[in-house]
C-alpha cells in the first residue's frame, strides 16, 4: 500500500471561490477517486494550505486511471484557477507533513471507524482475575451486563490473566452479532507452557500455567495474534495494540508496527495503534507512524494531565483517536468517599489523597459525584474519542453507565480549572 502526502496554496483571496466549487464538486470527485483505485482519500484546507492525502496500491496507475475521467478534469481546472502552484510532491513522507501548520491527519474518529457506538468501552482485566478471583458466571454476567448497557468496546490482551481475559470475553461475545462490536487484544507478551506450580506473579489471580516473554519481533506479533484468536475462538480482531514497550522501543517500532501495519493494509485488522501507562514513548510513536489509535492509561485524569500539553494536540494534528484508560488512576478516583484508596497501582500519596478530596468536594458543590467527573472528563478533550473501564461486576458495569449518562455542568469544570 502507498500512502502519498501533498501540500499546495491557494491564491491569497480565492478561499471563498475555491470552496464553493470544491463543494459543488466533491461527491463527484470521492466517486472518481474510489474508482480509480483510492482505498482512502481526503483533500482539506486550512487558511491557504491546501492539503491531499491518497492511500492506493499502485499510485502510478491510480493517476493514469484517474487522468481521463470527466469530473477529475473538472477539478483539475479548478486547481488551475485557485492554486498558487502545484502539489509539492516533496512534501510527500508523512512525518513531514503531518508536523505542518494546520495539517491534520485524515482518518476518521474511533467511533465512527467501525460504524458503532464506543463512546465508553470495557476494559477487560478485571476479568482476567485482576488482584482478586471472579467465577466464570460472574465474569460472564459482567459482559452481558455491559452489552445491555450499550457498551459496544470491549478491550482484552493476553497478559491479563494468563489469557483468561481473552477467553472468557471471547465465550460471550461469540454469541453476539460481529459487526455490532469493536474489540481490541494486545501483543508484545508471548505466553509459554509452565508448571502451573503455585499463583501468577503479575496481578492477577490466576494458577501458573504460563510464564509472559517479551517479544515485539514480526514473527512474535504473528503468532501472539493467532493465539488471541484461539483463545477467543472469534474469527477476527477489530484492533491490534502494541502492548507496554516501554523497554522495546528498537523493537516495537521496527518489527511490530510494520507487521501489524501490513495486516491493516491486507484487511486482516482495521486499525492499529500501542497502549501505554506513559505518554512520551506514544508520542515518538504518532510522530513516527502511522497509528491509528492509542490506548493511553491513567495520563488524561482528573489528578493526571501530564499527557495534556504534548501528546494529545498531537494527536489532534495527526488524526490519531485517543481512548482513555485508567481514568480512575487505579481506584482512588472510582468512590466519592476518599478515605483511602490506590493510585497508579500503589498506596494514594498524602498529597494525591488530600487534591482528590478537595475535587470531590468542588463535585459536590454541583450536584456530581467523584467517579462521575472522572468518567466524564477526557471526553471533553477534542483528541480522547472514548473512555474504557476495567469492569468486574454487574453492578459496577451499572453503577458506571448510569453515572456516564449523567450530564456534568459546565460550571464544574470552569472551577476546577479544566
Amino acid at each position: 500500500m502507498q500512502r502519498i502526502a501533498l501540500r499546495t496554496r491557494l491564491k491569497p483571496g480565492s478561499e471563498a471561490a475555491y470552496d464553493t466549487e470544491h463543494a459543488r464538486l466533491l461527491p463527484g470527485l470521492e466517486r472518481a477517486m474510489r474508482e480509480a483505485g483510492a482505498r482512502v482519500w481526503r483533500i482539506w484546507r486550512d487558511g491557504l494550505d491546501l492539503f491531499h492525502y491518497v492511500e492506493v496500491v499502485d499510485y502510478a496507475d491510480f493517476q493514469a486511471r484517474l487522468a481521463g475521467d470527466p469530473i477529475n478534469q473538472a477539478w483539475q481546472k479548478q486547481m488551475n484557477r485557485h492554486l498558487d502552484g502545484d502539489f509539492d510532491p516533496s512534501a510527500g513522507p508523512l512525518r513531514k507533513v503531518w508536523e505542518m501548520p494546520g495539517a491534520v491527519r485524515p482518518r476518521a474518529p474511533f467511533s465512527t471507524v467501525f460504524g458503532v457506538t464506543t463512546t465508553y468501552g470495557f476494559g477487560a482485566a478485571p476479568i482476567g482475575n485482576l488482584f482478586t478471583a471472579l467465577t466464570d458466571d460472574e465474569a460472564s454476567a459482567a459482559v452481558e451486563a455491559a452489552w445491555d448497557a450499550g457498551i459496544r468496546y470491549f478491550d482484552t490482551a493476553p497478559h491479563y490473566g494468563l489469557g483468561l481475559s481473552e477467553r472468557r470475553l471471547g465465550k460471550v461475545l461469540a454469541g453476539k452479532p460481529r459487526g455490532e462490536f469493536v474489540l481490541s487484544t494486545k501483543v508484545g507478551r508471548l505466553l509459554v507452557p509452565a508448571d502451573g506450580v503455585g499463583k501468577d506473579d503479575d496481578g492477577f489471580d490466576v494458577p501458573k500455567t504460563h510464564t509472559r516473554a517479551w517479544d515485539f519481533s514480526r514473527d512474535g506479533v504473528l503468532r501472539s495474534l493467532e493465539e488471541s484468536l484461539e483463545r477467543l475462538g472469534l474469527d477476527s480482531i477489530d484492533v491490534a495494540l502494541i502492548h507496554d514497550p516501554d523497554h522495546h522501543w528498537a523493537q516495537a517500532v521496527g518489527e511490530a508496527f510494520p507487521a501489524l501495519a501490513e495486516l491493516r493494509d491486507q484487511g486482516v485488522v482495521k486499525a492499529v495503534g500501542v497502549g501505554m501507562n506513559q505518554w512520551p514513548m506514544l508520542a515518538d510513536f504518532v510522530r513516527e507512524t502511522d497509528v491509528d489509535t492509542i490506548l493511553l492509561a491513567g495520563r488524561y485524569t482528573l489528578l493526571d494531565q501530564s499527557a495534556a500539553a504534548e501528546l494529545l494536540p498531537l494527536c489532534v494534528r495527526r488524526g490519531v483517536s485517543v481512548v482513555a484508560g485508567g481514568v480512575f488512576n487505579s481506584g482512588l478516583l472510582a468512590r466519592h468517599d476518599l478515605v483511602g484508596g490506590t493510585f497508579n497501582y500503589g498506596p494514594a500519596p498524602d498529597d494525591v489523597l488530600a487534591r482528590a478530596r478537595e475535587i470531590a468536594t468542588l463535585c459536590e458543590k454541583h450536584g456530581v459525584t467523584l467517579p462521575q467527573a472522572a468518567m466524564a472528563f477526557p471526553l471533553r478533550h477534542p483528541a480522547v474519542t472514548t473512555v474504557v473501564m476495567g469492569m468486574r461486576s454487574v453492578q459496577e458495569v451499572r453503577g458506571n453507565m448510569e453515572l456516564a449518562a449523567r450530564p456534568v455542568p459546565e460550571a464544574l469544570w470552569e472551577e476546577l480549572g479544566f
